[in-house]
């Protein structure tokens, strides 16, 4: 990618995580399960084309489609995770905590010994740390329900992280169809969850 470019990609990147949560919640009545589905077939559709080009290429080994399919269990966790979280705490917090990953990430790092962390690591990781007590407390004195979500919401940054962490294992990739199958399979779970707990009848 042209470095040139990246600064545009992040803004994209933010602006859109910015608007997902609306998105979802203007989405009700659909089950979160339903609409967490569509979102990543939607996705899987769009990189049809990487993907079609790495099974050609050679690119999608089956070590990395079994990893692939293990990373769609991840986005399927995560997405359905997050958007369930929205039916019981506010925007705000369920966005705040479901981007928390780098908090998760850091700890694992710290506790596995993998990366060693520099002092302004370990204060970012305390005021990380601080931010999610102080929105849990705050939900926990509103209703047990926001603090449900809250909890949904964090549960759904862990699993992108196992993501994250599963695809930076396999080293140098190709991103775009890996990415492509494991929206499929993740997709795939989330309506087919959907489908067999009732809430999303089969025409």
């Amino acid at each position: 990618m042209n470095h040139r470019l990246t600064p545009l990609v992040l803004l994209v990147g933010v602006v859109s995580i910015a608007f997902a949560a609306i998105f979802f919640k203007l989405a009700a009545p659909t089950h979160p399960l339903v609409a967490a589905g569509v979102r990543l077939v939607i996705a899987s559709i769009l990189l049809s084309p990487f993907t079609f080009r790495g099974l050609r290429n050679g690119n999608l080994s089956p070590k990395i489609l079994k990893a692939a399919a293990i990373a769609g269990v991840l986005y399927a966790l995560h997405f359905g995770l997050w958007v369930s979280s929205l039916s019981y705490t506010t925007v705000a917090a369920s966005v705040t905590l479901v981007t928390a990953t780098p908090l998760f990430l850091a700890s694992i790092a710290v506790v596995t010994g993998t990366d060693k962390p520099t002092p302004r690591l370990g204060f970012a990781l305390i005021l990380a740390t601080a931010g999610v007590v102080v929105i849990g407390g705050t939900d926990l004195g509103t209703s047990r329900l926001a603090l449900f979500g809250d909890a949904l919401a964090l549960a759904g940054a862990f699993a992108i992280a196992l993501y994250m962490l599963l695809v930076r294992s396999l080293g140098d990739i190709d991103i775009w169809s890996f990415a492509g199958v494991a929206t499929g399979v993740g997709g795939g779970l989330l309506l087919s969850t959907a489908v067999a707990t009732g809430t999303f009848a089969m025409p």
